[in-house]
């Protein structure tokens, strides 16, 4: 099983999905994990509605909805293993503005053939598309500081003790310990 839980966390890995969602995660974690983004795309719709004071009505929704499921595909799940430092913040952001620009791509796309572009104000799109990047990145870097935080429900870690001190065993340890949004702590080593 160890060997298993390696062998796919090697190819989640090499498919840039590091920080994937697991059944080990707490339900809080998975919910902000998977959600952060599609939420944080249609708060900025409604914003922009409210800004322009545009109604939610029928297109407009419909843009909603499509940004939610466009943003929980293309954006993916959040992403905690991020190395600290100016330098990866800015790549962590220019990964978001050429995946949110996918997104507005592909609803530019729908809204065109579908001829339904008379009923929306270009404004209010454009707005959106442009000031969501910049909150898709502040809210990855809170929630990043929110479920990294040690001392933030330190009773909620659990303890796992790993089955043999093999080389799997200390190179599942490593993977633990790199993510600390799992919350697990390895309490020690099994060996008979």
């Amino acid at each position: 099983m160890t060997e298993q839980v390696l062998h796919n966390q090697r190819r989640l890995r090499r498919a840039r999905r590091t920080s994937a969602l697991t059944a080990t995660e707490p339900p809080t974690v998975f919910a902000l994990k998977s959600l952060l983004h599609p939420v944080v795309a249609v708060v900025c719709l409604l914003a922009c509605l409210l800004f322009w004071h545009e109604s939610l009505y029928g297109p407009y929704f419909l843009v909603a909805v499509l940004a939610f499921i466009a943003s929980a595909h293309f954006l993916d799940v959040l992403g905690l293993q991020r190395r600290p430092g100016h330098y990866f913040s800015l790549l962590s952001l220019l990964d978001i503005l050429l995946r949110w620009m996918l997104v507005v791509a592909f609803i530019w796309a729908l809204l065109h053939l579908s001829k339904l572009g008379g009923h929306f104000k270009f404004y209010v799109l454009a707005s959106w598309a442009l000031i969501t990047p910049l909150f898709l990145w502040l809210g990855e870097n809170m929630a990043q500081v929110v479920l990294t935080r040690s001392d933030v429900n330190a009773a909620g870690f659990r303890k796992a003790v790993i089955i043999g001190l093999t080389e799997p065993g200390l190179r599942l340890e490593q993977q633990l310990n790199r993510d600390p949004s799992l919350r697990i702590q390895v309490a020690g080593y099994f060996e008979d």
